[in-house]
């Protein structure tokens, strides 16, 4: 689905069935449910608790791994799902792709009952408040950093320069993958970069209904923008690889900084294409990811690396997409087995 969590979780289940021995079946959304990897549909009600319980029980799973938190989800039922399995004495594993803050007591039936906990972002426990560090000390907690969910795309240069021609006329690429929200910092690029020079590339799907969508397409329509801004709408995976492979930098502005959880950042950066983002915690020039680190909100830093760094690419590693999803595979059935072994 047209989710990050979501795109995760199908390549997620695609590796633990190559790279681990697992046999596993997927609880999603009907609007997903084309895939021969799902093999149970949900509308997300509480009217569905007891089919979807039984139908767990039916399976007789040795483990039942949840992700929080999803687009995809609708009402209350995937928060009360961990309780109902546990109920039936099958060990619930959950990854938490975002931090746990006391707003979000939605999460705490699941926070009670997980077996283990999986996390994308470093510094998880730490950043708990004290009664969450304290519901949590005794579950085990398993770092297993993401990957890209975007295939490797390998362009000539003269396919690049094809792609570019027929985007933007020629002009270099600039471009933004993700869903533009306002913490993501998209209208930063109408600032940094140059309306004389570049061709702005924004991958995701809008919604004009969307008061920020709307002043995004308002700002390409300003002097010196117009004709010179793409909104590609939803692509999918190979889509997506060959407009990251083809720019000549892909600018991923977060407004709180970003990190290696963001699997926008590695997309971009497995396509050995220059990416300029943001940091609380790195900075500068990063030249094995040919990744540049600014300060968030620091629009001038960051015009600067680009006007420095842009159209520099890395040779790419066709493989690099698999290892890192073997690894990743490898390291979850560690902690199921864990589970299953307590």
């Amino acid at each position: 689905m047209q989710c990050g969590v979501g795109e995760y979780t199908a390549a997620l289940a695609a590796a633990l069935r190559r790279y681990a021995g697992c046999e596993v079946g997927v609880v999603t959304s009907p609007a997903a449910a084309t895939s021969a990897d799902v093999v149970a549909t949900t509308l997300w009600s509480l009217r569905d608790a007891r089919r979807l319980a039984g139908a767990i029980a039916r399976w007789k799973p040795d483990v039942v791994h949840f992700q929080f938190p999803a687009q995809g989800y609708r009402g209350l039922l995937p928060y009360f799902l961990p309780p109902l399995v546990a109920l039936r004495r099958i060990p619930v594993v959950i990854t938490w792709h975002e931090f746990l803050d006391r707003t979000k007591l939605v999460h705490l039936p699941g926070t009670f009952v997980q077996r283990a906990m999986i996390v994308v972002r470093p510094g998880f426990r730490e950043k708990l408040t004290p009664l969450l560090r304290w519901l949590t000390k005794s579950k085990p907690l398993a770092w297993i950093p993401n990957a890209s969910t975007i295939p490797v795309c390998s362009h000539t240069p003269n396919q690049r320069e094809a792609i570019r021609r027929e985007l933007g006329g020629g002009r270099p690429l600039v471009a933004f993958f993700g869903f533009p929200y306002r913490h993501k910092g998209v209208d930063l690029l109408f600032r940094l970069a140059d309306p004389a020079v570049h061709h702005l590339l924004i991958i995701g799907s809008l919604d004009d209904a969307d008061p920020y969508h709307r002043e995004l397409r308002a700002l390409s329509e300003e002097d010196g923008w117009r004709g010179h801004v793409t909104f590609t709408g939803y692509r999918d995976a190979a889509g997506v690889g060959s407009l990251l492979a083809a720019a000549d930098a892909v600018v991923l502005p977060f407004r709180t900084g970003g990190g290696i959880w963001n699997t926008s950042l590695h997309a971009a950066v497995q396509q050995g294409t220059f990416t300029l983002t943001t940091s609380a915690e790195t900075s500068g020039y990063d030249a094995a990811a040919n990744t540049y680190y600014a300060r968030p909100e620091n629009v001038e830093e960051m015009r600067d690396a680009l006007q420095r760094y842009a159209g520099k690419r890395l040779p790419v590693a066709p493989d690099a997409d698999s290892a890192a999803w073997r690894q990743i595979a490898e390291a979850h059935r560690a902690v199921y087995d864990g589970v299953i072994g307590s």
